[in-house]
């Protein structure tokens, strides 16, 4: 089993009525075979294999750069939790917590010249970083945590990725 990250205990094997518990009803975006739900600052996502009427855990991403133009986006539970949020955090911020907890990044090589990706190999967790102006705006500057997705695979190729996906 996938060892992946969770937000107050919730992560991708939890069913929607779980995470709607947890965090109260959110916005529903539903397609044929992936769908999300969005409850501010954190989307769940399930997907629906082919020929299968049945929703599977995803991801979670925690959508940080709303925190730039939204202080209303934190879901009251994670208000509760940890407290008013301040607004966006850089990634040289988070690293050197990372490092001093021994918790090891690499970054993974990218596609988009404005965004990289650092993952953690042990969640299968990714943290985005803004890079360049395009995914700028009201308070988050480049350098900035973008958001952060659980799990995420080095590539679908990958040998953790087939063991997740069979």
């Amino acid at each position: 089993m996938v060892q992946t990250g969770t937000v107050l205990g919730a992560d991708l094997f939890w069913s929607r009525e779980q995470v709607d518990a947890l965090f109260g009803e959110g916005f529903v975006n539903e397609w044929r075979k992936t769908g999300f739900v969005d409850h501010g600052l954190v989307e769940f996502h399930w997907e629906r294999p082919a020929g299968s009427r049945a929703w599977r855990g995803a991801h979670f991403s925690v959508q940080a750069h709303r925190l730039s133009v939204d202080d209303d986006c934190v879901n009251p539970i994670i208000q509760e939790r940890y407290g008013r949020l301040g607004g966006p955090m850089s990634y040289v911020e988070l690293a050197a917590e990372l490092d001093a907890r021994g918790v090891a990044m690499v970054e993974l090589p990218g596609s988009d010249s404005d965004i990289r990706e650092f993952w953690q190999p042990d969640s299968y967790t990714v943290v985005y970083v803004t890079s360049g102006e395009y995914y700028c705006s009201g308070k988050l500057g480049v350098g900035d945590i973008y958001r952060v997705s659980s799990p995420h695979f080095a590539t679908p190729e990958s040998r953790e990725s087939a063991a997740y996906r069979h």
